[in-house]
């Protein structure tokens, strides 16, 4: 057994959010749109889902309260029956929409996870929290030339996200 068990156990972000499912520079001029864009990107996920129980499923969750972390980023989820595993989407605009009525969203990521799941579901939202808590990972990813690019930065774990650099002694 290694000692990176645990780590292993858990389904990287970059099988949850493949490069098809990131879209850099999007212009969404409302959340409904953007809604409607993320739906869209989960539904084209290669599994059997369809594009309006998504959007429903993400409009549903956002009535019982924001899912706006602040900062520009917003985390729509919600749980979907007979889906296996989580899977997500990211989209970067190209110019922040109002998300709620004061707060404005630059950044959004979706994800969808099975019905039955608590725990796993509850760490990775948690997972996706601390990742877009680092001012140094949200610049990167709004400075990414490309959906490549961006998705490549979720590879990076919060320690090793590009940083400002640091005068020393």
């Amino acid at each position: 057994m290694s000692e990176n068990s645990t780590v292993e156990n858990e389904l990287p972000l970059t099988n949850i959010i493949t490069p098809s499912r990131v879209v850099v520079g999007l212009q969404a001029g409302s959340k409904k749109r953007l809604l409607e864009e993320l739906a869209e990107l989960l539904a084209n996920a290669g599994r059997v889902i369809d594009k309006a129980t998504v959007f429903r499923g993400l409009l549903d969750r956002e009535r019982l309260g924001s899912t706006v972390l602040g900062q520009g980023v917003a985390l729509p989820h919600t749980r979907i029956s007979d889906l296996e595993q989580p899977i997500g989407a990211l989209i970067i605009l190209d110019t922040p929409i109002y998300f709620e009525e004061t707060e404005e969203v630059q950044i959004a990521c979706a994800l969808l996870v099975p019905a039955e799941s608590s725990d796993d579901y509850l760490k990775l939202v948690a997972k996706l929290a601390e990742l877009f808590s680092e001012s140094s990972f949200r610049e990167a990813l709004l400075a990414a030339p490309d959906s490549l690019h961006a998705h490549t930065l979720l590879n990076l774990p919060v320690d090793d996200t590009p940083r400002d650099p640091v005068d020393g002694p």
